[in-house]
Formats: C-alpha cells, sequence, structure tokens
C-alpha cells in the first residue's frame, strides 16, 4: 500500500486476547548509520516510509527516488527533505483535498446558511472566487501555488483591473484558504506573507451642502401634485440620514426604530464585521429623526424597508447632474466623508469622530484619509499662524469662542 491513513489504527479482537500484527508488518523506527532514530522514518517489511501529517490526519507513504524506492538510511533522510518541501509548498495532493469550484460552493452556501456575511459582502465573494476557479479550473486545493497566485494577477492587470481590485481578488481567497484550515481540509495556505500591490486611495471630493440639498429637493419633487419618483421621500430620509451621521450604506439602510434612543439622544447602527457603532444626536440629526418618527406610517420596527432606493438615486443624480455637473461623481459613500470631514473642520478630537465612525484606530485614518479641510478653512487657520508677535495683536482674526478660550488658559496659568 503506497499511502496509509494512520489516524485511527482498528484493533482486531477475540473473546479472549488482542491479536497482535505479525513482526514483519509492524513499523519500526529507522535508524541512522549510529543507530540514532531518524525523524518520521520508519521501516516496514523492508520498506522505508515517511510519516507524515496532512489535513488533520496521520499518514505513512514509502518513500522514493526518482520512482525507485530508497534502500539506505542517507538515502531516506534525502527523499524524506524532498517530499517535506513538497508538502509545505501544496504539491502533495490525496483524494481527500476537495476541488477548488466544490469547496468554493461549500463555503458560499455555508455562508449564505448560517449567516455569517451579510448578502452584499457574500455577493462579492462569490463574485471574486468565480475568477479564480475560472483562471484555475477545478484543481485541487492543495495544488494551488503562490506561482499561479501571481500569475492570475498579471492576467487580470492585463484584462485592466486596478491593484485594488486584485487586493481584493486574493483577500477572497485567503478567506476561502483560512475556512479550509479551520475545517482542517488543508494545513498550507499559498496566499500567507502575499504582499498586497500598491495602491493610492483616489482623493475624494469634499461635497457641498448645497448639492446634497440639491439632490434632496429633486427626489422629493413632484409634478401635477403627484411625486416624480415613488421612493423619492425615502431617499432623501436616506441621504440625510448618512449626511448628519457619518454611517455605511448598509449600516444606515438597515437601521431600525428600537437602535434610536430619543432619551439618551443617541443612535445604534450595526455595521461590518457585526460591530455596533453609536453616534451622539448632532442638532440636525435629532431633528431629521424626529421628524421621520412623525412621518411614521406603520409599526414596522425597519426604518427603510427593504428597498435600497439604487434606481431611485441614479434617476435623482442624472437629473442634477444637468445643472450640477459635479453631481456625476457623487455617491451616497461621498455622506460619510461630508460628515467626518465637518467634524474635523468642527476641531472635534479624532478619537470621539473614530468612535461615532466605527473607526477602531483611535483616529489615525481620519488624520489620514478622511481631514478633507476646504480652502476657506484652511485659510482662516494660516491666519492664525505667527512666527513671533510683532507689533499690534488683530483680535478681528479669532472667534469669540477662540479668545474665551485663550482668557480661560490664560487664568489657569
Amino acid at each position: 500500500m503506497e499511502n496509509v491513513c494512520t489516524t485511527e489504527r482498528p484493533t482486531v479482537q477475540s473473546e479472549n486476547a488482542e491479536i497482535k500484527t505479525p513482526a514483519k508488518y509492524r513499523y519500526v523506527r529507522a535508524k541512522d548509520s549510529r543507530g540514532r532514530p531518524i525523524r518520521a522514518v520508519w521501516i516496514r517489511c523492508n520498506s522505508y516510509y515517511i510519516e507524515y501529517c496532512y489535513c488533520g490526519r496521520t499518514y505513512k507513504k514509502i518513500l522514493r527516488r526518482d520512482g525507485v524506492k530508497v534502500s539506505t538510511p542517507a538515502e531516506a533522510i534525502e527523499a524524506r527533505d524532498a517530499f517535506e518541501r513538497k508538502l509545505k509548498t501544496g504539491q502533495v495532493a490525496t483524494e481527500r483535498v476537495p476541488n477548488l469550484e466544490d469547496y468554493v460552493r461549500h463555503y458560499i452556501t455555508w455562508s449564505e446558511e448560517t449567516e455569517a456575511k451579510d448578502e452584499l459582502t457574500i455577493l462579492k465573494e462569490r463574485g471574486h472566487l468565480a475568477g479564480w476557479v475560472k483562471f484555475l479550473g477545478n484543481v485541487k486545493m492543495a495544488t494551488i501555488t503562490r506561482r499561479q497566485i501571481n500569475d492570475y494577477a498579471i492576467q487580470r492587470k492585463k484584462a485592466g483591473a486596478s491593484n485594488r481590485t486584485i487586493n481584493l481578488d486574493v483577500g477572497a481567497l485567503r478567506t476561502l484558504f483560512k475556512f479550509a484550515k479551520n475545517e482542517g481540509v488543508i494545513d498550507f495556505d499559498p496566499t500567507v506573507d502575499w504582499r498586497p500591490l500598491k495602491h493610492v486611495p483616489p482623493k475624494r471630493p469634499l461635497i457641498t451642502a448645497e448639492l446634497v440639498d440639491a439632490l434632496c429637493a429633486e427626489a422629493t419633487r413632484a409634478e401635477g401634485g403627484k411625486p416624480v419618483y415613488e421612493n423619492g421621500v425615502h431617499l432623501k430620509d436616506y441621504l440625510r440620514l448618512m449626511q448628519y451621521s457619518g454611517a455605511r450604506r448598509n449600516a444606515a439602510i438597515q437601521v431600525k426604530w428600537s437602535d434610536v434612543n430619543f432619551d439618551l439622544r443617541q443612535v445604534t447602527f450595526h455595521t461590518k464585521f457585526d460591530k455596533a457603532v453609536t453616534v451622539d444626536f448632532n442638532a440636525e440629526l435629532e431633528a431629521h429623526l424626529v421628524d421621520m418618527r412623525s412621518r411614521r406610517k406603520s409599526e414596522r420596527d425597519r426604518v427603510f424597508g427593504d428597498n435600497c432606493y439604487q434606481k431611485t438615486f441614479e434617476l435623482v443624480r442624472a437629473e442634477v447632474a444637468k445643472t450640477s455637473p459635479e453631481a456625476k461623481v457623487f455617491t451616497p459613500h461621498l455622506l460619510r466623508h461630508y460628515f467626518i470631514s465637518w467634524c474635523v473642520m468642527s476641531g472635534l478630537d479624532f478619537m470621539t469622530i473614530a468612535r461615532w465612525v466605527g473607526h477602531s484606530d483611535g483616529g489615525q485614518l481620519i488624520g489620514q484619509v478622511y481631514g478633507h479641510l476646504n480652502a476657506e478653512h484652511t485659510q482662516q487657520a494660516a491666519k492664525k499662524l505667527s512666527f513671533g508677535l510683532k507689533g499690534k495683536l488683530d483680535l478681528n482674526q479669532f472667534t469669540a469662542a477662540e479668545l474665551l478660550e485663550a482668557l480661560k488658559l490664560k487664568t489657569a496659568a
């Protein structure tokens, strides 16, 4: 037998005693020329075997070199090392290792049935993994190598995919392999330590309040006493909620009235990674939620129902873009940047902002990416910069609140 599974060794018993395996069929530890045991090498019936663990099971396999059985301890050590190198790089597979296409199907089914991930995440992963199946074919999971991953990245790049998209492709494959390792299907993950391709995030524009007002006005426009858009009012409420809270799209569309606490003046959003993010009411957010509650016609807990309003949004955006060209690049996600940017320009500390928007880095990303400061704000800040006070100090450069704060610090000193 070429490949023997030894995880479970059944014992044959009679009524009186255990039947022992004859000595010549037993595995005996192989020894080198000095009589020392050779790691992971055994002898049985004058043949050398390597013992190895694969997919959570222990196997013994006859050692060969160039197709010929090894016959000396030195040859056994050399063949053992070569076999372990192949095992480490995923070049060893058994019939128990599933095919890529079958395992992708199993993984997606598990994600859907257990609701471990939201529908949008599952849809995205399904698309990324389908690309891998198409490129690699229905191969064994354990035969996928780093070279093939790099080749796929090259092919995607030639097809016009961005570095960010390629990184997402590999990320989906890494998630699949991590799942397979947790299930004990494979031991080697070729995506480990794969370095993401360099990607510079595009600089998102700081949208204006006027543009948001124009979109909301168009969404609720009526002709002949009838609304132009069936879901226009809901779309307006949806956009305003993201504008005043900084919530992500999916978190905002899934919010429930039970998540809104008017007594504590807080609203909780359930965002990705099953994280609960609580946002304290600002004046605009509170007024908007109070207004929405006053127009509530159903006892249903979901605020927005099951419609994501994407089609309505695209129609509204196209109409507004006729008079406001900047609307062409507008996406609901920019409202999150709008909220964070105005938090920064209002002088709020980054840690508080990070807590509101669900960042766990204490505000580092806020400072690096989200601090879109408009020209007027930066110009006002530049006026306050002074390299030593020369002559009279122009108090007109400072607001009343800033002067009061400076007076408090001076008094405390």
